[in-house]
């Protein structure tokens, strides 16, 4: 009897689609699969698994309500990626390097955002290499609108490296905190926008950025 509550399908599962490489398909399955619960009562990393896998459900079904649909109009794809190019390699290293050249609190600043620029870089690429995620052109099928600067999506380097930079020039100079924090959100936002990335790639991302500004303005005071 009881074996045959904890096997039977209850209205709490959740489907899963597991691509089988060698098939080149999709599979939709329970989760908890049959007999799936005795395993998490016996081993608590199932339930922590279990857990994964919902966030993962919701981080998927942001994105798609996020994302910029096929036939949006030309004007508003072009803003986009006019966003998140500022978020590139390019503008961040002059945005942030330029004004070294300067003198006293713009110097100052500049100095900190390529520190931080260069600390938060490192600890993404670790990250990602670490952590693997596919991106959503991969996992999801998704048609990416801009072009993908590698396969790892987690966490998002565009959006470190903006918030990074942005917060950098916010702590030396309060008056430009607001619009330099906007348009870091914007950038981060457009990755989600334009089919690379996933909400939470952004999130932990600015949050590596906040750490990395946190900890190396402890360092120079």
């Amino acid at each position: 009897m009881f074996k045959n509550r904890l096997t039977r399908s209850r209205p709490g599962d959740i489907q899963v689609s597991v691509c089988l490489e060698a098939e080149d398909e999709f599979v939709t399955r329970s989760w908890p699969q049959e007999g799936g619960s005795v395993a998490v009562a016996r081993d608590p990393s199932g339930m922590t698994r279990q857990l994964l896998l919902q966030l993962g459900a919701q981080d998927r079904a942001l994105l798609l309500r996020c994302a910029l649909r096929h036939d949006a109009a030309g004007g508003l794809r072009l803003f986009w990626l006019g966003i998140t190019h500022l978020g590139g390699t390019g503008p961040l290293i002059l945005a942030a390097g330029l004004p070294w050249f300067a003198c006293c609190q713009l110097h100052e600043a500049s100095e900190l955002a390529l520190l931080a620029l260069v600390l938060s870089h490192l600890v993404v690429q670790v990250i990602k290499r670490t952590v693997s995620r596919a991106r959503p052109s991969t996992v999801d099928r998704l048609v990416r609108l801009v072009t993908e600067p590698d396969r790892f999506s987690f966490p998002s380097g565009h959006a470190t490296a903006s918030m990074s930079v942005a917060l950098a020039y916010g702590a030396a100079f309060p008056n430009w905190s607001v619009p330099l924090l906007v348009m870091a959100l914007l950038v981060g936002f457009s990755r989600v926008r334009l089919r690379v990335h996933y909400p939470s790639d952004v999130l932990v991302g600015q949050l590596i950025a906040i750490i990395t500004l946190v900890v190396l303005s402890s360092f120079m005071r």
